[in-house]
């Protein structure tokens, strides 16, 4: 999958010529090569590789800004997706629903995003891209309660790591500006019911001025040195 992988390095650097180039390798090894002997074996090849080319081609559009073709090609990804057969690990790396809901969610279409990143969830369990988005969907629908409570969850799957070791998570929002504020220091976070407590506190105190979810719910505790 080199192509592929090259493909979205090419994303990033808007190099519409060496992403073109990646996509057509792609492409012609799907289309040209006899993948008879793997499929026999149950491996679906092809199907992998026309995965791989529709997601490229979708996250080359979201990063263009054209949010209504991304929607469509993740959306057409997904579906070649679930033609893929069940395998541990999973043959393709990620929920593609995932990318589907940051899309959407960029679109302002918070309901379908918050749809999306859960069946992300349901696919892939505790996946803290997933979490991480649907609680942004539910804040942006002003569910600050199960926003809270999701992110609680996401808190706690990550273990609030370090500053700067989720920036990946900005392409969920497209945007930099919410980081997760957790202390640098060694921390561990505690019981889930204290996290929910917390957060019905702050959600449900008119007294008090009402942060991000995911600053309130990082309250973590050091571990023992």
């Amino acid at each position: 999958m080199r192509h592929y992988a090259r493909a979205m390095a090419y994303v990033q650097l808007r190099n519409r010529r060496g992403f073109d180039a990646e996509v057509g390798a792609l492409r012609t090894l799907r289309t040209d090569h006899d993948w008879k002997d793997m499929t026999d074996q149950g491996v679906p090849a092809p199907d992998l590789l026309q995965l791989a080319e529709t997601v490229a081609g979708a996250r080359w559009a979201s990063r263009a800004g054209r949010l209504n073709d991304a929607i469509a090609l993740y959306r057409k990804a997904t579906l070649i997706e679930e033609k893929v057969p069940y395998m541990e690990p999973p043959y393709w790396y990620y929920p593609v629903q995932q990318s589907l809901g940051a899309a959407l969610y960029r679109a302002g279409r918070y309901d379908a995003a918050a749809s999306a990143f859960t069946t992300a969830l349901v696919k892939s369990p505790n996946n803290g891209w997933a979490l991480f988005g649907l609680a942004a969907a539910e804040r942006a629908t002003g569910q600050k309660l199960r926003a809270a409570v999701t992110t609680a969850l996401s808190c706690r799957n990550w273990s609030c790591p370090e500053p700067g070791t989720l920036s990946s998570f900005s392409t969920v929002s497209g945007s930099s500006s919410e980081s997760l504020p957790c202390s640098t220091r060694s921390y561990t976070v505690t019981r889930m019911g204290t996290l929910i407590r917390l957060a019905v506190e702050k959600v449900s105190s008119p007294r008090r001025s009402i942060r991000s979810p995911v600053s309130m719910l990082c309250t973590v505790y050091p571990t023992t040195p």
